[in-house]
């Protein structure tokens, strides 16, 4: 397995058993369970890895759980912007040493383009009667 891999089976393994301590359900997988010692016992805080694709995830412990591309610290969002930019695909590749794919790639444009469908009234600058 690779690292992201491990990381994604030990955090689904801490979610299992955060369920079964407890009767408030949380969403997708992977969360974790870590004990704050400051001063303050028994206090726990739980962080939840958001697996949004096959290639794209948001975890809290990975660049301030902005959207990145699985075992990298690669943004979606500089690579959509690549993208809207004209840059062709191999490049954005080649400029990203590799660590993402044309899949991953096209996995980003498709949820973009979900997420501007869902939430298009968000994004409206001005509205014309027809």
């Amino acid at each position: 397995m690779f690292g992201a891999d491990v990381a994604v089976e030990q955090a689904h393994e801490a979610d299992t058993r955060w369920r079964s301590r407890s009767l408030c359900a949380t969403f997708g997988y992977g969360s974790t369970q870590w004990g704050l010692d400051e001063g303050i016992q028994n206090m726990e805080t739980t962080q939840t890895v958001k697996i949004l694709g096959r290639f794209i995830v948001a975890d809290p412990k990975v660049c301030h759980g902005q959207p990145t591309f699985r075992g990298t610290r690669v943004f979606v969002a500089d690579v959509l912007d690549q993208v809207a930019r004209g840059l062709d695909w191999e490049t954005i590749i080649e400029e990203w040493h590799g660590s993402i794919t044309h899949e991953a790639i096209a996995e980003a444009v498709h949820l973009a383009a979900q997420a501007l469908l869902k939430h298009a009234d968000e994004f409206v600058v001005a509205a014309t009667s027809s």
